[in-house]
């Protein structure tokens, strides 16, 4: 995924089995969390004419900011005249003369690695894409900066302090240089920035009673929200375990170990369940392990249907054997 006006690219996948169109959807949905909501989204793909529909299906905040969506312009004139005329970046308003080609620029620079890096291993490979996308990034500034003065030697054009081309390359070094300073990766950097946004929302807050009130109310959302998912999280790993357990198939599992595990769990969904009031999940309350305590209250007085019971148990389960004591 790269900046489709300037080329520049912003995100790079690793792709298993062939192009599809799963990683442009990974793409735009990365980029949506990313901007901020004033933002203005242009969307350019090869074939988003048939990817439209889906992408707002999977991303709905798209249908909020009402992107642009656009053809690129190399496979533009291979779509039939009724797509182009609602997608052609030079039939549809907006988009100037981005043509949305950066991405098959790019690959002309990194084809040429495609031999060295055949052989290298997962690290190697990724470092050294690494350096070739800064590399090429770094000289995408250097033109853009050069732009604005065509007919100046770029030697020179540091020396134009006051000029806008040189404060984008000052701005954009400035940043680069903050990044590393920091040691931390652009994800985290991204989250921070987040957080700060957040924390100026609530600096902005009146110190009025209305103020205070709607504080303590957004403080309580996020709250209910964080134990929510953990509530969640707990009721899916629980749920996951009870499955592995039940099937017979499964002899890559220690079953003991699991028991124990899913017992805990139990016991952290009940806390959260009876502290929050959460709603009741239907495949819990049916558990597995009740089941068992319920057969045997039953035949507890009874040895020989107790009997039948465990060997009944063990034909469909064999790996259940292993817990009895005899």
């Amino acid at each position: 995924m790269n900046c489709a006006r300037h080329g520049i690219p912003m995100r790079l996948y690793d792709i298993y089995g062939g192009e599809a169109r799963k990683y442009p959807l990974a793409c735009i949905e990365h980029l949506v969390q990313q901007l901020n909501q004033d933002q203005t989204l242009l969307i350019m793909y090869d074939i988003i004419c048939l990817c439209k529909q889906k992408l707002q299906a999977c991303i709905p905040e798209l249908r909020n900011r009402d992107p642009f969506y656009l053809v690129t312009v190399f496979h533009a004139y291979a779509h039939s005249m009724h797509c182009q005329v609602e997608f052609h970046p030079r039939v549809v308003d907006g988009s100037g003369y981005t043509d949305g080609e950066g991405v098959e620029r790019f690959w002309s620079i990194l084809n040429r690695f495609s031999g060295m890096t055949r052989s290298m291993s997962k690290y190697n490979r990724k470092a050294l894409i690494t350096d070739v996308v800064n590399f090429f990034k770094q000289n995408k500034m250097i033109e853009i900066r050069k732009s604005f003065n065509p007919n100046a030697p770029l030697k020179i054009l540091p020396n134009f302090t006051c000029d806008i081309a040189n404060q984008v390359f000052k701005k954009y070094n400035n940043a680069l240089s903050d990044i590393k300073r920091l040691n931390i990766t652009n994800k985290k950097y991204t989250e921070l920035s987040k957080d700060w946004e957040k924390y100026v929302k609530v600096l902005a807050t009146p110190a009025t009673p209305s103020g205070i009130k709607d504080m303590l109310e957004r403080a309580e959302k996020q709250s209910r929200l964080a134990n929510k998912s953990e509530y969640i999280r707990l009721c899916a790993e629980y749920l996951q375990i009870t499955e592995d357990l039940k099937d017979p198939s499964n002899k890559k599992i220690t079953n003991t170990r699991l028991i124990a595990q899913s017992n805990s769990l139990y016991k952290k969904i009940r806390a959260l369940r009876d502290k929050y009031g959460f709603r009741i999940i239907t495949r819990l309350d049916d558990r597995y392990f009740l089941e068992h305590e319920e057969e045997v209250k039953v035949v507890r007085y009874n040895t020989q249907v107790a009997e039948a019971k465990v060997e009944e148990v063990v034909q469909t389960r064999p790996w259940y054997k292993s817990l009895l004591p005899f």
